[in-house]
């Protein structure tokens, strides 16, 4: 029995001591006027490594213009040095934070095991557009607290392979994570076609528990009360953050659409003179000014500060594809960058009939494959009767109404990726979705650490033993 009580005790130790970074940092700070220089050395000690980890990066967090070397003395040590010269203001904020330098100024990654995956479920009814719930889980395999950052990346049926219009439902997401806990999101897509695509894009932070030692030294110092927010002073901050959206998502000819952004600044610090320029899609018009093709805007941002702006447009084109509308252009003193590009979708026109074809393989026993092939009138006008081939096979697919459906359905030997193909004289707009896939990325799936796994393997065996004997 006591040996058993050992066993669970030596099972129970990875979860109780944390991942720990014990950090080591020697500054040299150089006050001059408006400016400080800070320069630093130091050494990382990572203790308590409880769950197996396969990397550990340091990351430069793009807060500051900073000077960063790093060695690795084994996978339990590390030295480094820095140097910066930053703001005066942004020093004082610096030095209330009891951070060490290094911490402020870059990001551990820490790569350890982890597993998240997306389901996602049937539409709630069978029309064009119709709700579906997407369904993300994220578990934490290891001892350590984790945060997992995930991004909602959704597709269009006739846009599968097309990066450039992909629509993001949701960014940077965060769930947290204690050691071995499970925790999922739902989130509903109130406009979900039948061929939807839907992927998953994340990344983990896995939290270490930081015991610090810092000593600082002002080697010299003449403040001066003069201040400014300089182009200069552009290259230490971080940049805008910017969301745009259009309301309706889905529009005819004639419809008035508002643009909205959401900025932040997520400074300390005054951002005073950003331009916003964005260029109107040949397709839309301004309803106050119907000539101008470009819009323009200057703000100011407290620090912290978050601005709503937003203009209409009138929706005048013709095609009833999809619309990409084009990024914005955010510019700051010498730095320029963008906004995410919108997806958007004009409903079909009357006179153009609309097809949807969904091809479908799944495996079966016996080396046998079933092909399913959806059939969808997502038009506005009934389609009269057409035949389908495909694996040189030819089916006689019956008139179908606005929104209905017809189901081919066979077994074969063979996988055939090809597209299914209609006859000739049919004059139909079609799009086709080969296997529509759920895809994940930077996914790992997770393992029971191996030494707990030894450990309750050797716990089986000594019970066994005891048995026999």
């Amino acid at each position: 029995m006591i040996r058993y009580l050992c066993l669970l005790f030596l099972l129970l130790i990875p979860s109780v001591f944390s991942l720990t970074f014990s950090i080591n940092e020697s500054q040299d700070i150089i006050i001059d006027g408006s400016k400080v220089q800070i320069v630093t050395s130091g050494s990382i000690l990572i203790e308590n490594i409880t769950s197996e980890i396969f990397d550990i990066t340091i990351q430069k967090n793009n807060i500051f213009e900073i000077d960063l070397n790093v060695n690795e003395s084994n996978s339990t040590k590390y030295t480094y040095s820095l140097e910066a010269v930053i703001p005066l203001s942004f020093y004082n904020i610096f030095k209330n934070t009891g951070e060490t330098f290094l911490e402020h100024t870059t990001n551990f990654d820490i790569q350890t095991h982890r597993e998240v995956s997306l389901t996602k479920f049937d539409r709630d009814i069978n029309n064009t557009y119709s709700s579906r719930d997407i369904k993300v889980e994220a578990t934490n395999p290891t001892n350590y607290s984790q945060i997992v950052y995930i991004n909602l990346i959704k597709t269009r049926p006739n846009q599968v392979n097309d990066f450039r219009n992909q629509l993001y439902l949701l960014t940077m997401y965060e769930l947290t994570l204690t050691p071995f806990e499970t925790k999922s999101l739902v989130y509903k897509d109130v406009l979900s076609e039948i061929g939807d695509s839907y992927f998953i894009d994340y990344s983990i932070e896995t939290l270490p528990e930081i015991h610090r030692e810092i000593s600082s030294f002002i080697t010299y110092e003449q403040v001066t009360s003069s201040s400014s927010n300089s182009g200069s002073l552009s290259l230490l901050l971080k940049e805008l953050i910017i969301t745009k959206t259009i309301t309706p998502e889905i529009f005819r000819k004639g419809d008035i659409v508002t643009i909205s952004y959401t900025l932040s600044n997520p400074n300390a610090v005054s951002m005073n003179g950003i331009i916003l320029e964005d260029q109107i899609h040949s397709d839309f018009i301004f309803t106050k000014n119907p000539q101008l093709t470009t819009y323009v805007i200057t703000e100011n941002f407290l620090p912290f500060e978050t601005k709503k702006i937003s203009y209409e447009l009138e929706y005048v084109g013709t095609d009833y594809s999809v619309i990409l509308i084009p990024r914005t252009k955010i510019s700051y003193f010498d730095k320029e960058y963008y906004s995410n590009p919108i997806t958007v979708y004009p409903t079909f026109q009357e006179e153009i009939p609309q097809l949807l074809i969904e091809k479908i393989l799944s495996p079966l026993e016996n080396s046998l494959t079933l092909v399913q092939i959806f059939i969808t009138n997502i038009g506005n006008k009934t389609i009269d009767t057409f035949t389908l081939e495909d694996q040189n096979k030819e089916f006689y697919i019956p008139e179908l109404k606005s929104k209905e459906q017809y189901l081919i359905e066979y077994q074969t030997q063979e996988i055939d990726y090809s597209h299914p193909k209609i006859s000739e004289n049919s004059n139909l707009t079609t799009s086709i979705i080969i296997n529509d896939r759920i895809s994940t990325t930077h996914s790992t799936t997770s393992k029971i650490p191996y030494y707990s796994t030894a450990l309750i393997v050797l716990a089986g065996i000594l019970l066994l033993s005891d048995i026999i004997v």
